[in-house]
């Protein structure tokens, strides 16, 4: 049986992480290109593979089973084309997974065919984010778990990468995704941005978008009920650490990519469960297994709307230095 074969457009540095994460995919990698005119070369060249420039002619007849966005520059930021090019890369029976959310943003998912149905699916759910944290193999079965734990009053979410891996904007996504998932949304987020360049003389902002954030983000999130959850996330930590905590009447609960362990109030251990350590490559290598997977249904992000506008509020708020409402950005692009 032939192995399937993937074309992964991504940043130079992201070459060893793809390697990596296609090699325990069990996938071969037929090409490499970098978002850019004449960038397509080196990371080519550092996984020794032909080099590709033009990543909408990839999707519309580019000779593979996976497309993987590693670095999707400017992808999904706005161009009708770029979601007519999904579409025909599903007729072509062709996966395309990401690592940073396609569309970008709000006014992004808006624009162009993402909304539209195609095959009784979106378009914005022809595009599949790898690693999505709420999808990760112990959250899965953990969900029983998190069931019978109750009422949660607090949510802690940690994303922690290392440079060359998954980038920043990703890793608040998914925070923001599961805590969508668990809490729905907030009244505020108040968020705090630091770069890499802080402690040179620079003091550097977030952008408007999550596509090339890079650094650290801290966020507390405030929910008209009372419920509070906390995002801490980086992709400049040098290791791989994803967990969130449940924390309530029931005690807490922590579930990371490789453990469960819920402690009751009295200091007992009422469930724990532990899987072989996942480091940063092979935590996306199941995501992609499971999408070449034809038995398994897709995994979308749940309620893509609300998460963008999460992220886009957060990133709001690291500027401004006030907390900001979700819902006036929902306003303002008509949602």
């Amino acid at each position: 049986m032939p192995v399937p074969s993937l074309i992964a457009w991504l940043r130079e540095d992201q070459a060893a992480f793809v390697r990596a994460a296609a090699d325990l995919a069990g996938l071969g990698i037929a090409g490499a290109g970098t978002p850019g005119e004449g960038r397509s070369s080196g990371a080519a060249s550092a996984l020794g593979v032909e080099p590709r420039d033009d990543l909408r002619s990839d999707l519309h007849e580019g000779d593979c089973d996976v497309i993987l966005l590693g670095d999707p520059g400017a992808f999904g930021t706005g161009d009708r084309a770029d979601a007519s090019a999904i579409v025909a890369a599903h007729e072509r029976g062709v996966r395309v997974a990401t690592l940073e959310p396609v569309p970008a943003g709000p006014l992004d998912l808006r624009a162009g065919r993402w909304g539209e149905v195609h095959g009784g699916r979106p378009v914005h759910e022809l595009v599949t984010l790898v690693p999505l944290l709420r999808r990760s193999p112990v959250l899965r079965e953990g969900e029983d778990a998190i069931e019978q734990f109750g009422h949660a009053r607090t949510l802690l979410v940690d994303a922690f990468a290392a440079p060359g891996t998954v980038p920043l904007g990703a890793l608040v996504f998914n925070a923001l995704e599961l805590i969508g998932t668990l809490f729905g949304e907030p009244d505020s987020i108040d968020a705090a941005y630091a770069s890499p360049a802080q402690g040179t003389g620079v003091h550097a902002l977030a952008g408007e978008s999550l596509r090339g954030l890079s650094g650290d983000l801290t966020a507390v999130l405030r929910f008209a009920d009372g419920r509070t959850a906390c995002v801490r996330a980086s992709d400049r930590t040098g290791m791989w650490a994803r967990s969130a905590t449940l924390i309530g009447a029931g005690g807490s609960l922590t579930i990371t990519d490789d453990s469960l362990v819920w402690v009751g109030m009295d200091g007992g251990e009422v469930d724990e469960s532990r899987r072989e350590h996942a480091d940063a490559p092979a935590v996306p290598a199941d995501a992609l297994r499971r999408l070449v997977d034809p038995s398994l249904p897709p995994e979308p992000v749940r309620d893509p709307e609300l998460v963008l506008a999460m992220s886009q509020v957060a990133l709001l708020s690291s500027r401004t230095g006030q907390a900001e409402s979700p819902a006036t950005i929902r306003r303002m692009v008509g949602a």
